[in-house]
């Protein structure tokens, strides 16, 4: 008779040995050797005992041997896994890549990272297409562009950069900037510092870019100015311009503005403001006299 399961709760005393064996449905039944089991036999394996059934317990066996149980891969299932991994990971990829090519430039300024930088974009005509700013290592990157030849430019820089992109993939680009300039504008009335007008820049594109309100002295400075022509105005329409041509940096500009009413004229005393005969309560109103 032959029984086939798992062995557990074995014992052995000399050549004698006892276990149950538990079957594949869950019964159990207990075994008694009579003869030396194979060596290295041990509790979970999987054996097949012959031997016969005597009318008491247990069940006698004269052989047990392991049994080889084969083990089926599922390599269609396993296939089919694989492929599903594969086909959602290439749509991952399809979807969560960028268009177009990438063109990372890396801006220097004397040697070192220029951080903060705004970074232009120009297309094969050399025209403004956008702008990125500068990470902290002066890096800053262009993506999702098409297949042709694209411009950078920056502060100071007189000849932008060029590079033919591919369809796909990715191009760095080294880019030697120069700081931004500033450029200093003062409000005078009468020759003298006149405080809080409001000023408004003008960039090369005819746009206003910033604004300012000039301080105590009359000035004020205006930063962060790349290459181009520039366009001051004040009060009054009155206005000056300034080109930055990347190497020097632009002379301070003076709007001189009229008096404010009732004042229309101005007249410079190098005396005593008492002395002057304008100073007296019957000088016009429309006088403003000024002591140097």
């Amino acid at each position: 008779m032959e029984l086939k399961g798992t062995l557990s709760q074995l014992t052995t005393q000399g050549t004698v040995s006892n276990f149950v064996l538990r079957g594949a449905d869950g019964s159990e039944t207990r075994v008694q050797t009579s003869k030396p089991m194979a060596p290295g036999l041990k509790n979970g394996d999987s054996v097949v005992v012959n031997g016969y059934n005597p009318p008491d317990p247990p069940f006698l066996a004269d052989s047990v041997a392991k049994l080889n149980v084969e083990k089926k891969t599922p390599w269609l299932l396993i296939g089919a896994v694989v492929a599903a991994v594969l086909v959602i990971g290439l749509a991952i990829y399809i979807f969560m890549k960028p268009a177009g090519s990438t063109w990372t430039i890396q801006a220097t300024d004397s040697g070192a990272a220029a951080a903060n930088v705004s970074i232009q974009l120009l297309d094969a005509n050399k025209q403004p297409l956008k702008s990125v700013t500068t990470d902290a290592s002066g890096s800053a990157a262009f993506t999702g562009l098409a297949a042709g030849t694209y411009y950078a430019s920056g502060p100071g820089v007189t000849s932008p950069i060029s590079a033919s992109l591919s369809q796909t993939g990715s191009q760095t680009s080294q880019l030697v900037v120069k700081s931004p300039f500033t450029w200093t504008v003062s409000t005078l009335t009468c020759g003298s510092p006149d405080a809080n007008n409001q000023l408004q820049l003008e960039s090369p594109a005819n746009e206003i870019v910033k604004t300012g309100v000039t301080d105590s002295t009359g000035k004020f400075v205006f930063t962060n100015l790349s290459t181009g022509t520039y366009t001051v105005f004040g009060p009054n329409s009155q206005h000056s311009s300034a080109t930055l041509n990347g190497t020097t940096p632009p002379p301070p500009a003076a709007l001189s503005l009229p008096p404010q009413p009732p004042a229309t004229s101005c007249i410079v005393w190098h005396g005593p403001i008492y002395a002057h005969p304008l100073a007296l309560a019957t000088r016009p109103a429309n006088v403003r006299v000024l002591n140097k």
